[in-house]
């Protein structure tokens, strides 16, 4: 695979052509460029340093890079459920270009740290004094937008739910349910992956898959397991002493939508869900268990053949062989989330204070004051229909 690489030869020039000089030089330069950096990079904390609290109050800081020359500035105290991105899409309106650090992330832990910072460079050809000032005055409008957008932003509250299951059977029915699936998982497991060994010796250490990876995936589909259990039992118990909700819902799915109307709200989307080649589980994977929970719970059965499935798709994620997705498995990528996008409207339908519904189907503006004409009565924001 490296030999498929054409050299930058363009590259190799350039650095022949700098080194060639004396030792000293070298160095001589290497020192001039880091004191630069470190001049402008001092202006940018100073520039925070010299601010009063008050005109910080969400802790925003810059981090020193170590072996680069992009700092990260970083929100300390960014309020929850806002985004980084809606922050630099504001502040290009003045002017402003700043890149979310989640831009660069590969991991969940990643992630969870880079959304609260947006990557600086400390190249360009302005001096330290010049970036004091427009640090400082980044910084101001910064906590400036936060604070509006935070005025405008409403966490929901959930009410603490006692789910139970309300099936014919007990929570211990269904434990001895999951148990069994997972021994069988692991039998079938440990068969493949023997076999692999045997057929192909070199292809890497197995023991990682049965003692920490297969753990770790089946603890994961346990979870959801038990919570599409519970959920399921009770949509099925409201649906009886409160019917009510489901009136509800079916009055504000069932109505009549324009396709033109469709049509334009799906080219001015915000984001497209596309495959990323950083992604490192399987769909396939996802559903199978999918098929599995559901035939428990609606028809209380097991079928070892798709258990034998999971086991095998498991094995595949693992050694990377049915992680990349072709167009025809999006649509089944589409149908996966969606799933998980009803099921999230149903716990918060029961388990939130109002209504609330985090995946909207929105009708014209973003305030719910327009609606395609000729769609019958008028339903305002809090009402509009989810996915």
């Amino acid at each position: 695979m490296n030999k498929q690489i054409i050299p930058n030869y363009l590259a190799i020039l350039l650095a022949y052509l700098f080194y060639r000089n004396e030792n000293e030089q070298v160095k001589q330069y290497w020192a001039l460029r880091n004191q630069i950096l470190d001049e402008r990079f001092g202006a940018l904390e100073r520039a925070i340093q010299d601010l009063p609290v008050d005109r910080n109050p969400y802790g925003v800081v810059v981090i020193k890079p170590e072996g680069s020359m992009y700092p990260h500035l970083k929100i300390k105290k960014l309020p929850p459920g806002l985004s980084l991105d809606w922050l630099s899409s504001q502040l290009a309106r003045y002017g402003v270009g700043l890149v979310p650090l989640s831009a660069f992330t590969h991991t969940s832990q990643g992630f969870d740290e880079a959304r609260q910072s947006f990557r600086l460079t400390l190249g360009g050809g302005e001096a330290a004094n010049v970036l004091y000032r427009k640090m400082r005055r980044l910084v101001i409008d910064l906590n400036r937008l936060i604070q509006r957008e935070q005025i405008r932003y409403n966490r929901p509250s959930f009410i603490k739910m006692g789910f139970g299951i309300r099936k014919n059977g007990s929570l211990i029915e269904s434990e001895k349910f999951w148990t069994g699936i997972v021994e069988l998982i692991q039998a079938y497991s440990q068969r493949i992956i023997g076999k692999i060994s045997r057929d192909w010796p070199n292809y890497g250490d197995n023991t990682e898959f049965l003692s920490s990876y297969l753990p770790e995936r089946l603890s994961v589909f346990k979870h959801l397991f038990f919570d599409r259990i519970s959920l399921a039992q009770e949509i099925l118990y409201f649906s009886k002493t409160k019917p009510e909700l489901l009136l509800n819902r079916l009055e504000s799915e069932f109505y009549k939508d324009q396709l033109d109307h469709r049509e334009k709200q799906f080219r001015d989307r915000l984001y497209d869900r596309t495959v990323h080649p950083t992604q490192i589980y399987s769909l396939e994977v996802e559903r199978i268990f999918n098929k599995l929970i559901d035939r428990y719970i609606y028809a209380d059965i097991r079928d070892d053949k798709v258990v034998r499935s999971a086991a095998l798709a498991l094995v595949n994620e693992y050694y990377g062989n049915n992680v990349a997705l072709d167009s025809i498995q999006e649509g089944f990528e589409i149908l996966c989330d969606l799933k998980t996008v009803n099921e999230s409207e149903h716990l918060t339908e029961m388990a939130e204070t109002k209504r609330f519904q985090p995946f909207l189907s929105y009708w014209g503006d973003w305030d719910g004051s327009t609606r395609p004409s000729g769609q019958g009565h008028r339903l305002d924001w809090p009402e509009a229909p989810g996915c």
